[in-house]
């Protein structure tokens, strides 16, 4: 979003992708978008959803029933979301889940063999990653949440316990952080945002009013991961997440040298142990 004026342009350049496509390429679409989903071309279409089943004769993937299902000229049970692994059983991965089992597919991976893809992937670094813990602190490397809404998931991803966030650090991309803002003051107890950086700088008007002791200020990663470890206890269950909400520039090289930074300074800073 930092290069376009409005969601229409940024929605009609992704448009033009499938105008360019031919009958054997092949797209993968949000069942549940209404405007996405319907989109006109020529080319073979998957169709993805975590939320509602897909109508007959929709070849794509969907979470049903506790359970992962394939559904092309025939339908097939993939896996039960119970006997995911555990860093992969959260809610903000199984919404990436069904497109990613599409893209395999496409690309020519053998249905039958997903189950067994799914029950040893490691995860994606900077996607809502384990990091490492601290006593009862666990670490969350969340830095390719580059907008609000990204942050948002992760945070109704967290259980119970004291949440401290590590937010900012970026361009904001136009986009509105006040619903980001309403959520961190109901959910998180303390907020760490960067000096001067425009996404930072826009959350934090958001939160206007918001009581300064849980609105912390950093120079830099290894500042901010200071702070937040000493907003928590590690005899107590606690959680420092990094979900910035906001592109890597101009804070950091790019969302990755800015996660790559957060676990250094995790090591760096608390000695945890990643497991």
């Amino acid at each position: 979003m930092n290069w376009y004026n409005t969601m229409d342009d940024y929605r009609s350049d992704k448009e033009s992708i499938l105008r360019h496509q031919n009958p054997d390429d092949v797209i993968v679409l949000p069942f549940d978008d209404p405007i996405l989903s319907l989109i006109p071309g020529s080319s073979g279409r998957y169709y993805f959803s975590s939320i509602h089943a897909l109508h007959d004769n929709t070849k794509g993937t969907f979470l049903e029933d506790g359970w992962l299902i394939w559904r092309d000229s025939e339908e097939v049970r993939l896996i039960r979301t119970d006997v995911l692994p555990e860093h992969m059983a959260v809610p903000v991965h199984l919404d990436l889940i069904p497109p990613a089992v599409c893209c395999a597919i496409a690309a020519g991976a053998d249905p039958a063999s997903i189950p067994r893809g799914l029950g040893t992937f490691p995860g994606i670094p900077h996607r809502y990653q384990f990091a490492g813990r601290l006593g009862r602190i666990r670490f969350i490397n969340d830095s390719a949440a580059t907008t609000p809404d990204s942050v948002i998931k992760a945070i109704m991803n967290l259980g119970s316990g004291k949440l401290v966030l590590i937010a900012g650090g970026g361009g904001h991309k136009n986009l509105d952080y006040r619903p980001l803002a309403s959520l961190i003051r109901a959910r998180i107890h303390y907020v760490i945002l960067f000096r001067d950086d425009p996404a930072s700088t826009r959350l934090r008007n958001a939160l206007n009013g918001m009581d300064e002791d849980r609105l912390r200020t950093a120079g830099d990663m290894h500042e901010a991961v200071e702070i937040g470890i000493s907003c928590l206890d590690p005899s107590s269950d606690g959680i420092l997440l990094l979900s910035p909400g906001c592109s890597g520039a101009p804070l950091f090289v790019d969302l990755f040298q800015r996660g790559k930074q957060f676990i250094s300074c995790i090591r760096a800073s608390a000695g945890s142990e990643r497991v």
